[in-house]
């Protein structure tokens, strides 16, 4: 009829077009099966996610089988991890009260003034140490066996 364009196989006149839209297809085909491929391995599972091979034994060391970090078991190793969240917020040592540490913070603090400037009454204080009164606790408590004086429950 005489209608000519890129998209005619046998044309003269829009040769070089023709040819870049062929290679634009090419490159498209390429990486659409390219991403295909790489979907499909995306959405593949281990054998231990899935559980296919359930209940049989895969003669391997324990969680090898899994894809994901283990945790140290080893308390020479790592021994931050195996510390007791009770004994390390409730210490079983009573922290003794040192007059000498005290005395000099209350003097930093009231830097040689004898007296308060809004009561006028005296800044002075006496820094006494009470005795100590350690009496075991009660038998069956976390600490207990670390207390002076315990007894094991009998």
């Amino acid at each position: 009829i005489g209608l000519d364009g890129p998209l005619h196989p046998g044309t003269q006149l829009y040769a070089d077009r023709r040819s870049h839209i062929l290679q634009q297809e090419a490159r498209r085909a390429d990486h659409a099966t390219g991403r295909l491929d790489h979907l499909d391995s995306q959405g593949l599972a281990d054998d231990a996610t899935a559980a296919r091979h359930y209940g049989s034994d895969p003669n391997l060391r324990r969680s090898a089988d899994l894809g994901i970090q283990r945790k140290r078991i080893d308390p020479a190793a790592h021994p931050v991890r195996f510390l007791d969240t009770h004994d390390r917020l409730f210490p079983s040592h009573t922290p003794t009260w040192d007059p000498d540490r005290a005395a000099a913070i209350r003097s930093h603090d009231t830097r040689g003034r004898e007296h308060n400037i809004i009561s006028g009454t005296s800044n002075g204080l006496e820094y006494k140490v009470a005795k100590r009164w350690d009496e075991p606790p009660l038998p069956g408590m976390p600490n207990a066996k670390h207390q002076p004086g315990y007894r094991p429950p009998s």
